[in-house]
């Protein structure tokens, strides 16, 4: 018996093609972001930073993470429920 393997179709929404939404974990954006937090880590417990900077950038890291996936998921309609869609259907 085969291997099942995931087979990803692509979805076009108003004649749009769009693109299935990769995992937070699989994302280059992510990772680059926690780099950044974990060389803030680094900067503050060498005496490099200050308490202030640390703290900003971890806040700020963890808010862009957030934010990323927010519009990712405002930007793939075919992930929200259908009454959220705008698509007439209201029972959802």
């Amino acid at each position: 018996m085969a291997a099942l393997e995931k087979i990803e179709v692509p979805i076009e929404i108003a004649g749009i093609d769009v693109a299935p939404m990769l995992p937070w974990w699989r994302q280059k954006t992510v990772w680059t972001i926690i780099t950044g937090m974990v060389t803030a880590a680094a900067g503050y417990f060498t005496g490099e930073v200050s308490l202030v900077v640390f703290v900003g950038i971890i806040f700020g890291g963890l808010t862009s993470i957030f934010a990323r996936q927010g519009i990712e998921k405002s930007k793939n309609p075919s992930l929200l429920r259908p009454s959220k869609r705008g698509d007439g259907d209201i029972t959802g």
